[in-house]
């Protein structure tokens, strides 16, 4: 069984606003609510195929986004992010937001820089991540119709 997945439950959609989804990372899953406000389920599964791949290819670090927002628009977001060290992949759940003038976001909602990754908070609580590796993350795009 492969350790990373990421799949839309397609009949949870609510009158066009949002949409449940699952992630699994080794030992842990999840279900998490993919906002419809602004952008449709096949603009999520084009961004994280996209980044996946990116993420495969050359980039260090990428993020797959829950909430989809206009980079026009002051509304927070929240994404997973997916930071590259060897062939492991390091994900913590992230809030990008909008009061922070740090991060850019492209049209799409897409953060065009991804913060560093950081292991403890300013207040020295760890941030919880999750591990897999680049094999599994290749095996998921190559093998599993969930994106």
């Amino acid at each position: 069984m492969n350790d990373f997945y990421i799949e839309i439950i397609e009949e949870s959609v609510i009158e066009n606003e949002e949409v449940t989804a699952r992630i699994k990372v080794g030992d842990f899953e999840e279900s998490f609510t993919l906002s419809l406000r602004f952008f449709s389920i096949k603009d999520y599964l084009v961004q994280w195929h996209k980044s996946l791949k990116d993420l495969l290819k050359s980039q260090n670090s990428v993020a797959l986004m829950q909430w989809l927002v206009p980079g026009s628009e002051k509304i927070f977001r929240r994404g997973w992010v997916f930071y590259k060290v060897a062939d492991r992949v390091y994900i913590q759940d992230r809030l990008f937001p909008t009061d922070l003038d740090e991060i850019l976001f492209n049209e799409k909602g897409i953060p065009l820089s991804i913060p560093k990754r950081e292991l403890v908070t300013e207040e020295g609580d760890k941030i919880s991540e999750w591990e897999t590796n680049l094999s599994d993350i290749y095996f998921f795009l190559e093998n599993v119709n969930a994106i």
